[in-house]
């Protein structure tokens, strides 16, 4: 049994808890810690409810519209032709350039 409470550091703990009082220093970390982290949670609710009551029901997030197949068309530098064969494709393989264009697309 005392070997396992050697492994455990239970005298260890004991001395520093109870000889040397450490328990008071630690009730006072933790009374510390626990006001820290009431005042960081709390910070966090008020910015969050200052959030929600500022911005409740107003939506300024717009979608945007869809992209043509000529837009496409002109991005890529092809056909409308070819991009409606490129979309159509089941298994499509781009080959780019050093900048990134397309240089050719095996179907």
């Amino acid at each position: 049994m005392g070997l396992i409470g050697w492994a455990l550091g239970i005298r260890i703990a004991y001395e520093e808890m109870v000889v040397k009082h450490g328990f008071d220093t630690l009730q006072a970390m933790l009374t510390t810690y626990t006001i820290v982290v009431a005042y960081l949670g709390g910070s966090l609710l008020v910015w969050a409810y200052y959030n929600f009551f500022r911005f409740h029901g107003i939506q300024r997030r717009q979608q945007r519209s869809p992209v043509t197949s000529g837009e496409q068309s002109r991005h890529y530098h092809v056909d409308p032709a070819t991009l409606s064969t490129w979309t159509d494709a089941r298994r499509l393989v781009m080959h780019h350039d050093a900048e990134g264009r397309i240089i050719s697309a095996d179907l």
